[in-house]
């Protein structure tokens, strides 16, 4: 199973597929 998350950064928006 896969879940991919957004977080929202100072510099910017990262997102990662776990």
């Amino acid at each position: 199973m896969f879940d991919d998350y957004c977080r929202q950064n100072p510099h910017g928006i990262e997102c990662s597929i776990y």
